[in-house]
């Protein structure tokens, strides 16, 4: 996975060339203006201001979501920290504890037998549960976690591409404002501005489905992973060998 610095800078830049973009077509739209103006063409003038007054909402709009995606991304580097240490450091002995039971005596019939082996042996093998439960509980959180951080990456990704096009069809258009070829430019502009529109809700719809999934992780979390927790009252099982 790519550091989240890269993904901000890819992001950061996007819309720094869409908003590039936009000033330059609300410059050209303002000169085409003084010139469809000049020629009595008021109403061509009014819908040509009119278009990249509406380019200039979206755009700002677009880069508002795109601040907040990058704030997001930002806070990722400590999360991964965490998703490290999960799977790395505390999952991994907890999962090793069943290879640990067979080094222990008390559990060899060869070496002690009765009540008393019945007892350590059912207490040990809780106490194996309530570890491999404990492991495969983190290593979902990190998974949780790692979904959580690719469908934010995968957002601003798409962004920068929606950005990207989007500012290309603009300068694009612009070329074309002053008469008499402005309706080419004002349609130009118009698909790009649609094409934009249209590409921010495919990110946000695509993103909200991935956050419907990761929410369904989270909900499994709450139950335990095999059906039954050995946590009884959310805490490390205890057993009295004798009672």
């Amino acid at each position: 996975m790519a550091d989240a610095t890269d993904h901000v800078e890819k992001l950061q830049r996007a819309a720094e060339d869409l908003k590039g973009a936009e000033e330059k077509m609300r410059q050209a739209a303002e000169v085409a203006s003084g010139i469809l103006r000049g020629l009595g063409l008021s109403g061509v003038a009014e819908t040509v201001e009119q278009v990249s007054q509406r380019v200039d909402r979206v755009c700002k709009q677009g880069c508002d979501v795109a601040d907040e995606v990058c704030r997001f991304l930002r806070k990722q580097e400590c999360v991964l920290d965490l998703v490290a240490a999960l799977k790395e450091k505390f999952a991994p002995p907890l999962a090793a504890v069943d290879a640990l039971l067979a080094e222990l005596k008390g559990r060899n019939a060869l070496d002690w037998q009765g009540i008393g082996a019945e007892a350590y042996k059912e207490h040990t093998d809780v106490q194996n549960g309530a570890a491999e439960e404990l492991s495969k509980s983190a290593i979902m959180v990190a998974d949780v976690l790692l979904a959580d951080i690719k469908s934010a990456q995968e957002y601003s990704n798409a962004m920068a591409v929606a950005f990207a096009t989007a500012g290309a069809g603009f300068l694009a258009a612009l070329v074309n404002f002053p008469p008499p070829q402005t309706p080419i430019g004002v349609a130009a502009a118009i698909l790009a501005l649609c094409a934009l529109i249209a590409a921010l809700f495919t990110c946000a719809a695509a993103y909200t489905k991935r956050q419907a999934d990761i929410r369904e992780g989270l909900s499994k979390l709450r139950s335990p992973v095999d059906g039954k927790s050995k946590f009884g009252k959310g805490r490390w099982p205890q057993r009295t060998l004798y009672s």
